[in-house]
């Protein structure tokens, strides 16, 4: 009985030591993604993080300008030059992809696999405002440990922090261009 009781004490703390690595993570990808407006800096500090913390060797976010119609940004680590490519000219077709929607998290990518720029094991597509939606894709982690319900629903409120700090950097961008339209 005292084995079992121990058992169940270790496996307390493996969940609890997740859920403060979790809480650690959120707060810091939180605080570097708020400490900047420029929308380009705050995606590659968000990445870097993100890959960090899941361990992963490529990893990509794309932002899509829906009211432009054209590829806001583009972030990337690990890929190779055709995969960038890939992304840059096919990242507006995935809007249209009906599977790809926000709030769907896609680990069994067979069905889009051959829409995907390069080995993926997690896509998840997000809102950030009515004219932006972005994807974020993660490689399998080092480690080989597949990504989990607990993963999935962590990285799902990174994306929600990281819209919200996007939100903001694009506003920010836009008042600083119709300034400087005045201006001329």
């Amino acid at each position: 009985q005292l084995k079992h009781v121990l058992e169940q004490a270790d496996q307390i703390q493996s969940e609890l030591d997740r859920s403060i690595f979790h809480l650690r993570t959120l707060y810091e990808v939180s605080k570097e993604i708020y400490s900047n407006i420029d929308s380009e800096v705050i995606i590659q500090n968000f990445l870097l993080m993100t890959m960090g913390n899941y361990g992963v060797i490529q990893a990509f976010v794309a932002i899509v300008h829906l009211g432009a119609d054209r590829m806001a940004n583009v972030v990337h680590r690990g890929l190779d030059s055709n995969s960038i490519a890939y992304i840059r000219e096919n990242g507006l077709g995935w809007c249209q992809e009906p599977a790809l929607k926000a709030g769907v998290v896609f680990q069994d990518l067979n069905g889009v696999r051959d829409r995907l720029p390069c080995e993926m094991e997690v896509l998840f597509p997000f809102d950030v405002n009515e004219d932006y939606v972005g994807f974020l894709g993660l490689s399998p982690k080092i480690s080989g440990e597949a990504f989990g319900a607990k993963d999935t629903e962590l990285i799902e409120t990174l994306l929600c922090n990281l819209a919200s700090a996007l939100k903001n950097a694009y506003a920010f961008e836009e008042i600083q261009q119709l300034n400087a339209e005045l201006h001329q």
